[in-house]
């Protein structure tokens, strides 16, 4: 479960366009250092807009059909 989590947000982080690649590079150096406290911190002030953004798509994608 872990390693999925780290999947989707290191997914998640590197797939965004809005960020510099210094902060991807921040969050991903913060991800690894101390996981849980990384994975807390992204989902609460970077990954919100990006999950809601492939919920979006997740969604668009089942109605096609």
């Amino acid at each position: 479960m872990l390693i999925l989590t780290l999947y989707r947000i290191a997914a998640s982080l590197w797939g965004r366009d809005d960020i510099s690649q210094t902060t991807k590079l921040l969050w991903t150096i913060l991800i690894v250092l101390a996981p849980f406290l990384g994975f807390i911190l992204y989902l609460i002030f970077g990954g919100r807009s990006d999950f809601e953004a492939e919920d979006e798509q997740e969604e668009e994608a089942m109605s096609k059909f």
